[in-house]
């Protein structure tokens, strides 16, 4: 008999987790497999991935390693430890000409600390200063740097971001660019058998998906987007076709980002789930999940639910013995 039915059958191998959110958990339930995912630059799907990952990370008491290519490692860390703590960390004075009062924080240095040593324990970022990815910036060689992570701690979630911030190795002179996206995409799926992970990887909209407009009578919760860039579908991604047919789910990120009344909200569409059977449903074209930054608390709300909050109610950060200084 196959271990993975017997182990579905007795519940030993869990599948469609609940974020705590009921339209995602609908639509989208937390599985280990290979998600792609679709966005162009300003939809806030980086920073919305990567709390997704920390707050389920908290929630299994399991990590997550994510490479993050655009942003600096040091505001992904702050973001997540003000999201730890449901608060704005600090603000800043562009004007003031002391250098020492240009920012003013909210959070004293030991709080800094505590929230960065608690962040990492469900969080490793990396980015393009990596020693070994400084030498030989490929996909193969970021896997082999998953895979050294791994071996040493309890991974549950990998995310990548995005897919087109990496070099094309030498499997790139034996194919050509669609057979290249074929090979590479190939090799993260083993890579995710493998390890038995959750494995997201973010592309970019091709440019034509991005010069699609809105006419004129398109409306949004009844107000005007004319001439507004349309949200994409994962197809719409460089080499869609082979993009979408090696991901098991997809979800695509859209941003109003020149509407006023539409520009804080990411409209996050769920365009792909391979096994519905254990959960998950694609979300119709006018009914997407409205995810928005709450200022005050630094969290993604989904549908007004606050994703990280449900997970930390009753999760304190202990104060006690806190490392010398941060690492950035």
């Amino acid at each position: 008999m196959n271990d993975d039915i017997l182990g579905f059958f007795d519940g030993t191998i869990e599948v469609g987790q609940s974020w705590g959110v009921r339209k995602l958990d609908e639509h989208y339930p937390f599985k280990h497999n290979f998600g792609i995912h679709c966005g162009a630059a300003g939809s806030g799907k980086t920073d919305i991935l990567l709390s997704m990952h920390f707050s389920q990370a908290i929630r299994n008491k399991a990590q997550c390693i994510a490479y993050l290519d655009e942003g600096s490692q040091r505001m992904h860390y702050l973001r997540l430890i003000g999201q730890l703590y449901g608060k704005k960390l600090f603000e800043i004075y562009p004007f003031e000409t002391d250098p020492k009062k240009r920012t003013k924080w909210y959070v004293s240095r030991d709080e800094l600390i505590a929230g960065y040593e608690e962040v990492v324990k469900y969080v490793k970022i990396i980015d393009k200063d990596n020693d070994v990815l400084r030498n030989e910036k490929t996909i193969s060689t970021l896997l082999n740097v998953f895979r050294g992570i791994s071996s040493k701690g309890n991974v549950q979630s990998v995310l990548i971001d995005p897919k087109n911030a990496f070099s094309v190795d030498n499997k790139k002179g034996q194919h050509g660019a669609y057979e290249y996206d074929k090979v590479i995409l190939d090799e993260m799926r083993v890579f995710q058998q493998d390890l038995n992970v959750k494995l997201d990887l973010v592309v970019h909209p091709s440019k034509g998906a991005r010069m699609t407009k809105h006419t004129e009578a398109d409306k949004v919760r009844g107000i005007g987007v004319g001439g507004q860039s349309k949200p994409v579908d994962i197809w719409d991604a460089e080499n869609g076709a082979i993009i979408e047919s090696r991901a098991d789910d997809s979800l695509t990120f859209h941003r109003y980002r020149k509407v006023a009344e539409l520009e804080t909200y990411t409209l996050l569409h769920v365009r792909k789930i391979k096994e519905e059977e254990t959960g998950g449903k694609t979300t119709d074209d006018d009914t997407p999940i409205w995810v928005y930054k709450d200022k005050r608390t630094w969290r993604w709300m989904f549908d007004e639910t606050d994703l990280l909050g449900s997970v930390l109610a009753h999760k304190p950060i202990e104060q006690g013995s806190v490392a010398s200084d941060l690492p950035f």
